[in-house]
């Protein structure tokens, strides 16, 4: 997996046909693996520091995060 940090990385990522996971997708994997016990409080820290989540993305996350 690459995480994505920069659109350059992205695209060199899709050229390679290698898989990408964001940030979210990485606390989906946390909670998954039963590492973090829920993701809501780390969502909303994410939107605390500016990163902006739309209503109806952060709703599909928590749903399937199990935590709606």
């Amino acid at each position: 997996f690459l995480i994505q940090l920069r659109s350059a990385n992205l695209q060199l990522a899709q050229t390679l046909k290698l898989p990408v996971i964001g940030t979210i997708g990485i606390l989906l994997l946390a909670k998954q693996e039963e590492i973090v016990p829920e993701i809501t409080p780390l969502l909303n820290d994410l939107i605390d520091q500016g990163a902006w989540i739309s209503p109806a993305f952060y709703q599909q996350v928590l749903q399937l995060a199990g935590e709606e």
